[in-house]
């Protein structure tokens, strides 16, 4: 049979659990062998090897805790990767998460 190339997750979200996790969220397509998630402070990086945040997840995985993302001050940037099965991979487009300090004006 052909390879099969992985749909990139389109519907990629972010939310805040607690006050130190967060959780990725995403729709799983049954046509994947599985999912990657991948985290660097730098905006649009290149998933590699040394980015990868997760172990392979299985096709149905929906989600993954983001433990201690939330506290420890840092701006990420995240990319979920499909694994195809025997094609090419795919990427879900980067999603960001910032922290930022609001000050009053005079």
């Amino acid at each position: 049979s052909a390879a099969v190339d992985a749909i990139p997750p389109l519907d990629l979200t972010l939310i805040i659990l607690s006050a130190t996790d967060g959780q990725l969220n995403w729709t799983p397509d049954p046509t994947n062998c599985g999912y990657q998630v991948h985290r660097h402070t730098a905006p649009y990086f290149n998933p590699t090897t040394s980015t990868r945040l997760s172990p392979p997840l299985t096709n149905s995985t929906n989600s993954y805790l983001l433990t201690g993302d939330i506290s420890d001050g840092l701006n990420y940037f995240y990319y979920l990767e499909a694994l195809a099965c025997g094609g090419q991979d795919a990427f879900s487009q980067e999603l960001g998460l910032f922290h930022y300090t609001i000050t009053l004006g005079n």
